[in-house]
């Protein structure tokens, strides 16, 4: 019996190594055979023979986490990263089930763990470049230069692509083109307001001038100062194309006398790329539009381009703030008669002026090139893409609202977010008796929400029932409906209001006949933008607008900061006239009951012709997703969602295609404005012709 048993034990740990080998090569096939479940329990044997294997617990977590099981899954991948604080591969199949998760702080912790592990542009490093960060961007793109690729990060996104901080290299690998060719080009002239440009800024001008493009133009010199006089008389006696205005002759004098329909007007030492004129003459001639802004970037003394302002269409409501649209601009006289703005004697205010009276009236086209250059060490005045402080209306509390505001709030099972949001909104508030609130409680059953639920109403609170499957959009139509007011404001549950006098803005932008609809700006706990407004037209889908950026980043050309048109907005905080939403017939019920009725709502607002305005000047903290959890995650949410997009793209077949705050020129690869990609002249000319047509911001009808 001795001997028997000795045999056995030493069989059995003979065969302990095979066992272990079988059991793994059965959990690979499993693996392999998308057995997710039964791969799992498989490499649990194995651990259970290994413990201190972390590629057999990254396994298993990895098989756990494809079965759905993820909190043991992230229990795995922790004791993985644990145990082999320097292994790779831990760290990044963690950050892989944050990101699932969307916990994308935590994702991108890990991922940058895993890339100081890895060698460089591995796994980890892509993932974050994927995920909008900008330094592993700009890592990525060196290591491709040193490569010798000439494409940018193409092997990244699929297409030519360049971080915006390298914008040098992008435009020493592009130019803009000419325009399409055509007889039908209109004659040009250009006023240059030179009174006080050093002799080598005025060189370098007239310089670009004499290379244009559009060989027949008239340039019309405007100055006082004698040396800058005998430059230009020494110009204009070689050039019969440049000639110097008579002394005292201003720049709207100057405009006046021009022989040309079409008149430019360029920033103080602007250097003209050499297909400006004949771009500004395409599109006077192509385009209804009465005047025309582009683009502008700056160039260092060796000719390096940077700093690019790539600029949206052309938007009256930012120009009551401030003028990020650039100091050059071409006007067709015939088209906009009588400019008071002209007079103006500052040349930024002057062009601020024009704009603002030409869109009064008509409208402005914006050609998406950069078709001026400014030098570094220009004067303040030729360099205005940062549009200066925000002057939109005063939030500090001292707004009186006038008009009567009915909030609506659905909810399930969330009392104590009901009640801190209840009380930050009339904390808030400059009139609190004149705001209300409506709570539809759809469905709570957790005793504790009951409870809150029953404390919140009175003094104002209204909690109605509605007893039915989760419809964001019946929830908010009936509670518009139960009480009267002459605001309507949709919101969520789990926010917070931060900012004094928000209902005195909401009654000062709604009272206005042009405003439809006004959105906040939304920040998660962590004090970065979850919500600037909604951008159309990224990779075919929505996108928030500011997404991940710090609460007080401008963005680019101060959108983030600025009151402007934005293709739609969140239901999360929609406000709008009671009467306007009855006269739309409130949220779509039927085919949109969850994700993209805030979107339709939005473009039917655009529809009448009213502005659409995100209002950063109101700021919310927003729990995204707290009452209702990761949807993205079930399998029933996401049927859903793929339901409702194609039911908004059938009545709206190509507006989640384009979007006119949100330039060609930005790549769509990752988060917003992270990337450059360059547009095509066929990309410029759709584009041109939508900021310039006779309304810019209206959708085109639905379908039926």
């Amino acid at each position: 019996a001795g001997h028997e048993g000795a045999l056995i034990d030493w069989l059995g740990k003979s065969l302990a190594p095979w066992r272990r080998r079988l059991t793994i090569l059965a959990a690979n096939r499993a693996r392999d055979a998308r057995r997710f479940a039964l791969a799992a329990a498989l490499y649990g044997e194995a651990l259970e023979r290994e413990p201190a294997r972390a590629d057999l617990r990254i396994q298993r977590a990895n098989m756990l986490k494809d079965s759905g099981r993820l909190e043991e899954a992230e229990a795995d991948y922790r004791r993985a990263v644990l145990d082999s604080p320097d292994d790779a591969d831990a760290h990044l199949q963690l950050a892989h089930l944050f990101k699932l998760r969307g916990e994308r702080t935590s994702a991108i912790a890990e991922y940058r763990a895993a890339a100081s592990l890895e060698l460089p542009g591995a796994n980890a490093e892509r993932e974050l470049a994927l995920l909008g960060e900008r330094d592993a961007q700009e890592r990525l793109f060196r290591a491709a230069l040193a490569r010798g690729a000439t494409d940018g990060l193409r092997d990244l996104v699929g297409e030519p692509a360049w971080p915006v901080a390298d914008y040098a290299a992008f435009r020493a690998a592009w130019d803009p083109p000419a325009p399409p060719d055509g007889p039908d080009l209109l004659a040009v002239s250009l006023v240059l307001e030179a009174e006080g440009l050093a002799p080598d800024a005025l060189d370098r001008a007239a310089g670009a001038l004499a290379a244009q493009s559009l060989g027949a133009f008239q340039a019309i010199v405007v100055a006082d100062a004698a040396d800058v006089r005998t430059w230009a008389d020494r110009l204009a006696r070689g050039d019969p194309r440049f000639e110097l205005a008579p002394l005292g002759v201003d720049v709207a004098a100057a405009t006046r006398s021009a022989k040309n329909d079409v008149v430019v007007l360029a920033a103080r030492g602007a250097i003209l790329h050499r297909h400006a004129l004949a771009w500004f003459a395409w599109a006077a001639a192509h385009t209804p539009a009465a005047a025309f802004v582009c683009d502008d970037e700056r160039v260092g003394p060796d000719g390096r381009f940077d700093a690019p302002a790539l600029r949206q269409a052309v938007d009256a409501e930012i120009l009551r703030q401030g003028n990020p649209f650039g100091d050059t601009l071409a006007l067709v006289r015939s088209r906009c008669a009588d400019l008071p703005g002209l007079a103006l004697d500052d040349p930024a205010e002057r062009i601020r002026a024009l704009l603002v009276d030409v869109t009064q009236r008509t409208v402005v086209g914006h050609i998406p090139y950069p078709l001026v250059a400014l030098p570094q060490r220009a004067s303040p005045d030729a360099r205005r893409s940062d549009p200066g402080p925000l002057l939109a209306v005063a939030a500090s509390g001292t707004a009186h609202a006038s008009a009567t505001v009915n909030v609506v709030v659905p909810t399930r099972d969330n009392g104590e977010d009901v009640r801190d949001f209840v009380a930050s909104l009339r904390a808030c508030a400059a009139q609190p008796q004149r705001v209300r609130v409506t709570v539809v409680d759809n469905g709570t059953a957790e005793p504790a929400s009951l409870q809150v639920l029953a404390e919140v109403a009175g003094g104002g609170v209204d909690v109605i029932r509605c007893d039915e499957p989760f419809n964001w959009s019946r929830l908010s139509n009936l509670g518009a409906r139960h009480r009267d007011a002459d605001i309507v404001v949709f919101a969520n549950d789990d926010m917070r209001m931060l900012t004094p006098g928000w209902d005195g803005v909401l009654d000062e932008l709604l009272g206005r006949a042009d405003v439809g609809a006004v959105g906040a700006k939304l920040l998660y706990p962590d004090q970065t933008i979850q919500h600037a407004g909604i951008l159309f037209g990224w990779k075919g889908r929505a996108i928030h607008d500011g997404l991940y950026e710090d609460r007080y980043a401008a963005g680019p050309l101060g959108r983030w900061r600025l009151r402007r048109r934005v293709a739609a907005l969140t239901g999360a905080f929609l406000a709008m006239r009671r009467g306007l939403f009855d006269e739309i017939g409130g949220f779509d019920e039927e085919r949109l009951a969850v994700s993209y009725s805030d979107l339709d709502m939005s473009l039917r607002v655009r529809q009448r012709g009213l502005a659409v305005l995100i209002e950063p000047a109101i700021e919310l903290t927003h729990f995204e997703s707290k009452s209702r959890g990761l949807t993205h995650l079930s399998a029933a949410a996401a049927a859903v969602e793929r339901r409702e997009i194609a039911a908004f793209r059938a009545r709206w077949p190509e507006e989640l295609d384009r979007d006119l705050t949100v330039h060609p020129a930005w790549c769509p690869a990752t988060l917003p404005f992270r990337l450059l990609r360059a547009p095509g002249r066929d990309e410029a000319v759709a584009w041109l012709r939508a900021s310039a047509s006779a309304d810019p911001w209206a959708p085109r009808p639905p379908q039926t």
